[in-house]
């Protein structure tokens, strides 16, 4: 968003919002304080998506003078995990991810509300705590947004108080503790003021607004303090925001600009100076009457572009043919009847393994949602992997536990070994084992379709179990137990001496392959002492 707009609404009932309409998504599940502060009329802003390392799924959602970390690992009853309340109070605050951290930014014109880049980690979830790791305002004190190059590991800062015509570059490869590569001025002609922008090979696609020296402005950063000015393309409005293709080959941006549409623009002759506009999309809930709806962030995820579209909601646009863009659905949470401006949809996060897409209502706050393509009836349609799961748009396929688990004793009598068949889409198998009649379990994982247990007790018997874990994050039943005893160590054959001279013999026998070592015991013939004992 660009200025803070005062919308005023009759008869407004924040918390009894139902969807005006919608198209192949369903809504599963809702969530909002009674305690928020809310500026304008507005209550919450962007949202962001987090999973840990167990699979849960959490959103972080942001409000004026807070973020609040909730858990929707459970989408039809999300709990509130965590909030945290800034120094600051602003209705814009952005949030991205890197590894198991957090960042954050805020934007408003009171200096004594700084707060800088606000960090946290997520490493202790599920069972711990988010950890505040506090503000970092050596650099800047407000900023409008961020993005993260992840295979970069470098940290984009726009909009800053202190570089407002340009761009802050921070390295990540400390995530606790970002170092300054760059701060860097976007003169006259490279888009000064950046919004937004997008990062992908070192090339930053900076939203720069209106105005004389507005547009969409491709940079290479490859060295940060020397940008490079690549292309630009001009916009029927204020270029708000973009995001990339997987494939590298397309940009979608918004311009945040009523009756103005998305546009999709083709840059894979940037290099060259190039950026084509390919197609537009913009498909109004209340055309004819009412054109004027306000597209806000676009993301995209294989070949679907999701859009937070103001009061039109959420918008699901199919772009796999750039030239030929459809609205694949939508799903609106405004009953209106024309268009006001900046209420309902402000952000949409669709990443989440489990399919879920999150979005963020400026009234509201969470919703969670998911697409409904053909998940219903039985029949293997849509991009789904089973009957009515999977794919892009049904919910998860369940997790089938492993099958025909086979335990392998051999001879070695400190391992043994498992195998069993493949689950589909398991992204990795969890043992577990014990000695039997012993409470606690050692644990294993492996991504193949067997696995050696290794420093056992000989001729001991042991439980165990296994479970896979699939791409959606879900786990499976784990196998009952079965039992398996260590082989026992096999004493020496064919033992041979050999007399050297009257004191010294050659001892001899056939090596044991699993052997560590041999104990050897001797004493006089006759003797009924101790014996003696050498180790070799």
């Amino acid at each position: 968003m660009k200025n803070p707009l005062i919308v005023i609404i009759l008869f407004f009932f924040p918390f009894l919002c139902f969807a005006q309409s919608s198209d192949r998504m369903d809504l599963i599940g809702t969530w909002n304080s009674n305690s928020i502060s809310c500026i304008s009329n507005i209550c919450y802003n962007e949202v962001w998506g987090y999973v840990d390392g167990v699979g849960k799924e959490y959103a972080i959602l942001g409000s004026p003078e807070q973020l609040s970390f909730i858990d929707v690992s459970n989408p039809t009853n999300p709990v509130l995990k965590q909030e945290f309340i800034g120094t600051g109070r602003s209705i814009w605050r952005d949030m991205k991810s890197y590894q198991n951290f957090i960042y954050s930014v805020h934007d408003n014109n009171n200096t004594s509300d700084d707060e800088g880049l606000w960090i946290f980690d997520m490493s202790a979830l599920p069972n711990g705590n988010v950890i505040d790791l506090g503000f970092f305002e050596t650099d800047f004190g407000r900023a409008h947004n961020i993005f993260i190059d992840e295979p970069n590991a470098r940290l984009y800062i726009a909009g800053s108080n202190t570089q407002g015509a340009g761009l802050i570059v921070y390295s990540l490869a400390n995530p606790a503790n970002p170092s300054l590569i760059a701060n860097v001025s976007l003169a006259t002609g490279m888009g000064g003021y950046v919004h937004d922008l997008f990062v992908r090979d070192n090339i930053a696609y900076c939203n720069s607004g209106s105005g004389s020296d507005g547009g969409m402005f491709a940079i290479n950063m490859t060295i940060p303090t020397m940008p490079q000015y690549l292309a630009d393309v001009e916009t029927g409005g204020y270029n708000h925001s973009s995001w990339m293709t997987d494939d590298n080959n397309y940009v979608v941006y918004a311009t945040e600009t009523s009756n103005v549409p998305l546009y999709l623009v083709d840059v894979t002759d940037v290099n060259n100076g190039n950026i084509i506009n390919v197609s537009t999309m913009k498909e109004p809930l209340l055309a004819p009457e009412h054109t004027n709806n306000i597209a806000h962030n676009p993301l995209i995820k294989g070949d679907y572009c999701y859009v937070s579209y103001y009061e039109d909601g959420i918008q699901v646009w199919d772009i796999s043919d750039p030239e030929n863009p459809f609205l694949e659905a939508y799903y609106d949470m405004i009953a209106n009847t024309n268009y006001n401006g900046t209420t309902g949809v402000w952000g949409v996060y669709p990443f989440l393994p489990s399919g879920h897409i999150l979005a963020s209502d400026v009234n509201t706050g969470l919703y969670i949602l998911k697409m409904n393509h053909g998940c219903a009836n039985g029949i293997q349609d849509g991009d789904e992997i089973g009957i009515d799961c999977g794919g892009t748009f049904c919910e998860s396929c369940p997790c089938e536990m492993p099958s025909n688990v086979i335990h392998n004793i051999g001879n070695d009598p400190n391992r043994i070994s498992l195998n069993w068949d493949a689950v589909n889409n398991a992204s990795f198998y969890q043992i577990r084992y014990r000695r039997v009649l012993t409470t606690s379990w050692s644990f294993l994982s492996t991504t193949s379709l067997s696995r050696i247990i290794q420093v056992l007790e000989q001729n001991k018997l042991y439980d165990y179990r296994v479970r896979a874990q699939c791409n959606s994050g879900e786990w499976s039943d784990l196998t009952p137990i079965e039992k398996f005893r260590t082989a026992q160590c096999i004493a020496p054959t064919n033992f041979n001496t050999t007399q050297l001279n009257n004191n010294k013999v050659r001892l001899e026998w056939d090596d044991y392959t699993y052997a560590d070592k041999y104990q050897i015991f001797f004493r006089e013939e006759g003797s009924t002492g101790d014996w003696n004992k050498m180790v070799t």
